[in-house]
C-alpha cells in the first residue's frame, strides 16, 4: 500500500472544506444546505430521512429548518412512504438537480490542481482512501 504524507491529506481536506464552504455562500446557501444537497443528489432514488440525518450527525430539529428551508428555495422535496408513512424519502428537483450539477462541476475545477499535485502511485492511494471514506458503514 502507498503511503500518502500527512501534510498531503491535510491540505487537500483543508482545501476541499474550505471550498465547500465557499461554493455554498457563492450559491446562497449555508454549510449544512450545502452538504445536504450533495447527500441528496448522490443517489437517484432519494435518501431517507434517516439516513441523512446518520450522515450529517445533526439534531432533528436543526434537519427540519435546513429541509423545510431548501424546500422553500424549491430545491429538495420529501416523498412519503407509500409502504411505510413513518418514513420520507428525500430527491432533488429540477432547480436541485442543475445547482447540485453545476456544484460539482465548480468542485471539481477548483480542486483538480491539488490532485494534479499528487504523483500517481498518491493518485492511486487517495482515490482508495476517499473510497473507502464514503463507503457506507453497515450497521
Amino acid at each position: 500500500m502507498v503511503h500518502i504524507p500527512a501534510d498531503i491529506l491535510v491540505r487537500f481536506f483543508s482545501h476541499a472544506m474550505l471550498l465547500k464552504l465557499t461554493l455554498a455562500e457563492y450559491y446562497g446557501l449555508n454549510a449544512v444546505q450545502f452538504l445536504t444537497l450533495l447527500l441528496v443528489g448522490e443517489t437517484a432514488v432519494g435518501i431517507s430521512l434517516k439516513m441523512l440525518r446518520e450522515k450529517l450527525a445533526v439534531p432533528g430539529s436543526s434537519l427540519t429548518f435546513t429541509l423545510d428551508s431548501l424546500e422553500k428555495k424549491k430545491l429538495i422535496k420529501r416523498s412519503q412512504s407509500k409502504t411505510d408513512r413513518r418514513q420520507w424519502t428525500l430527491n432533488l428537483t429540477t432547480k436541485g438537480q442543475k445547482l447540485y450539477a453545476q456544484m460539482l462541476v465548480k468542485e471539481s475545477q477548483a480542486l483538480a490542481p491539488v490532485l494534479e499535485s499528487f504523483n500517481e502511485a498518491e493518485k492511486v492511494a487517495f482515490l482508495k482512501i476517499a473510497e473507502e471514506i464514503s463507503r457506507p458503514k453497515e450497521t
